[in-house]
């Protein structure tokens, strides 16, 4: 499981261990000893707001956040892959298109918009505007998909 925080971070967290936090294997030169560290992932330069795993790779997910971005990770490394300057404001969620034809992601921000991008390109493919509400989550009801046109039905 990963959280993510009002301290910029998120960590690794390991169920079958009774929820203590990942443990991640080095060695530091200074020390004969190898030691051990949790899992922490840093980047982000506001609040944390929401986590997702990418449904076609379990071993990479994406973050956002309010520092207006959204970040894609790896499991494996404490640092982001890349980073996405994806709103005008804070980006209060992030979740991946369910289907595994397209690689995109639907993302809410504080300005009031619902976007679409391309997370390969790391290009916007569409940008819905008119809801005077921040929204925290975008419910799947309220999205369907057209496969053809690659656009989202919001009515």
């Amino acid at each position: 499981m990963l959280t993510g925080s009002d301290d910029m971070t998120i960590k690794a967290w390991d169920w079958d261990e009774q929820w203590k936090c990942i443990q991640v294997h080095y060695h530091v030169l200074c020390y004969s000893q190898p030691h051990n560290l949790c899992q922490v992932y840093e980047g982000h330069t506001h609040y944390i707001m929401n986590i997702t795993f990418n449904p076609k790779d379990s071993n990479s997910f994406a973050s956002a956040c309010l520092d207006w971005t959204v970040k894609m990770w790896s499991l494996a490394s404490p640092t982001a892959n890349f980073s996405m300057d994806v709103h005008d404001k804070g980006v209060n969620y992030v979740d991946f298109y369910p289907g595994l034809d397209k690689p995109y992601l639907v993302m809410t921000g504080d300005d009031w918009t619902i976007k679409i991008w391309d997370y390969l390109s790391k290009s916007c493919v569409q940008t819905m505007e008119g809801d005077t509400r921040s929204r925290r989550s975008v419910p799947q009801r309220y999205l369907r998909w057209h496969c053809y046109t690659c656009r989202m039905d919001t009515s």
